[in-house]
């Protein structure tokens, strides 16, 4: 037996609380009422649900993908449910101002990226508020038809395992992958859903009824692509409205299921299979070759063999399976790494996983001497001025017009500003090191997750029956065109 099973290690991390949290769900606030007036189209062939939880986090990138999406798909053939509703507005980076004594001690008290300006967002078809998304869901799978896409854009919380994976709507409520199934169990068509959300493959559970997998996996099928497995983070999410400095999953996907590569550029290697057409997974294997980020692709199928080898005796000798998504992944992304063997990729993860735990006990030590100097600089400032962390507070408009210039001083030249000055330089590049370092961990658990789903995947195949045959209609549905 090796010693590392990627795909069994992250999914059995979770099994002490996994039938816990299945059976009582994530903790959230009950949803509002759908407003009576969001326009329902039963009949579309896709849905896309996008946005942040308000402006600031509606970064721009998201209406990006989202009007690529319609490009790729057609817009006749699908709706949008995009933040507040049409026109919503999303946050651009924008150039900074010149600092002034008012934003250097926001910057100080109250940190937060400021040099955004907001935007109105693409034309949309409603919010993307749980009641709207909900109907709309229900109204389209319940109505038959030809497959029908989902797709998630936005923001996602993860928890102590997948089935508390959340996928954040407009408002602050939240998605759970047992909000998803239950509106899609008995549903006329087959589902499959994509989401480049944080901690998104936590919604693999959705191929099982009621995302339990006790219950079994549901009919017709639910497939799912997403971004990143249900313990990661995922890249994207970004205010620059630049598309050629922007890098994640989702950026790779969107193009490639128009036959190009991230730059818009056409690629016919991307059709694997020589039909004319791009199948979601070969937009998604292109994605997991080529996407310096910090995403770790997954799929439903690969959730049904981590299943499988929990509830079944499976042959660990068997051969691998042929499945030229995961050999296009270990041949092109293990050679890109100089990682070319199944004990190669797991020495290269090894090696990641340990610069990246020394990376982060050093930066845990930069953070507490940040957080030191902050409070030494802050004491400093209210010890003579009570009211200076409160801008609200009348007397903080009067501290500034008669004390500005002596505020200025303890802020460029006193010994606990310079102290806060480096400690905070000190932090930013380790920062800087540690997101290498994790977009370096995540290309490496790919490749060695690809090796696994490789064996996994053969012991299956050789121990036959229903469960393999589930594996094969999972990856059917995720290797149609969307």
């Amino acid at each position: 037996m090796r010693a590392r099973r990627p795909l069994l290690a992250f999914f059995l991390g979770a099994a002490p609380v996994f039938v816990a949290m299945l059976a009582r769900g994530p903790a959230r606030e009950a949803p509002p009422p759908s407003p009576p007036d969001v326009a329902v189209r039963p009949e579309v062939r896709w849905i896309a649900i996008a946005g942040g939880l308000e402006p600031a986090s509606t970064e721009v990138s998201m209406a990006q993908d989202v009007a690529a999406l319609r490009e790729a798909l057609g817009a006749a053939d699908g709706v949008i449910h995009f933040g507040a509703g049409p026109g919503s507005p999303v946050s651009v980076v924008a150039e900074a101002s010149p600092p002034t004594l008012r934003s250097r001690l926001a910057a100080l008290f109250a940190p937060r990226d400021r040099a955004r300006r907001f935007v109105a967002g693409p034309a949309a078809h409603g919010p993307a508020r749980f009641g709207p998304v909900l109907d709309a869901l229900d109204a389209a799978a319940h109505h038959p038809g030809p497959p029908l896409l989902v797709y998630l854009a936005g923001h996602g919380d993860g928890g102590e395992a997948p089935a508390e994976s959340l996928f954040r709507l407009w408002g602050g409520f939240a998605l759970a992958p047992v909000d998803l199934a239950h509106v899609l169990d008995g549903a006329a068509r087959p589902v499959r859903v994509v989401s480049s959300a944080c901690f998104g493959g936590g919604f693999a559970e959705v191929l099982f009824t009621q995302a339990d997998p006790l219950l079994g996996p549901a009919e017709p099928v639910r497939c799912g692509l997403f971004a990143t497995a249900w313990d990661t983070e995922a890249s994207g999410c970004d205010p620059d409205p630049d598309r050629g400095r922007q890098e994640s999953w989702a950026i790779h996907f969107l193009h490639a299921l128009r036959g190009e590569d991230r730059r818009g550029r056409p690629d016919p290697t991307i059709d694997r299979d020589g039909d004319g057409r791009v199948g979601l997974l070969e937009a998604h294997t292109v994605a997991r070759i080529r996407a310096v980020s910090f995403d770790v692709p997954t799929t439903t199928s690969e959730r049904w063999l981590v299943h499988a080898a929990q509830v079944l005796e499976l042959d660990e000798a068997a051969p691998r399976a042929a499945l030229p998504e995961e050999e296009a992944v270990v041949a092109e992304l293990g050679a890109a790494l100089g990682a070319p063997t199944e004990a190669a990729a797991e020495r290269a993860w090894a090696d990641a996983e340990l610069a990246l735990r020394q990376a982060d006990e050093a930066l845990a030590e930069l953070e507490r001497r940040a957080d030191d100097a902050f409070f030494a600089l802050r004491i400093r400032l209210l010890e003579r001025w009570p009211t200076l962390d409160d801008p609200w507070d009348p007397r903080f408009e009067r501290a500034l017009a008669e004390d500005g210039p002596a505020i200025e001083a303890v802020l460029e030249r006193t010994p606990e500003a310079a102290a806060h000055r480096e400690a905070r330089a000190a932090l930013e590049a380790a920062l800087e090191e540690r997101d290498g370092l994790q977009v370096a961990l995540a290309r490496r658990r790919r490749l060695a997750e690809a090796w696994d789903a490789l064996s996994l995947a053969g012991a299956l195949e050789a121990h036959g029956g229903p469960a393999w045959a589930t594996f094969e209609a999972l990856r059917a549905c995720e290797r149609l065109p969307p």
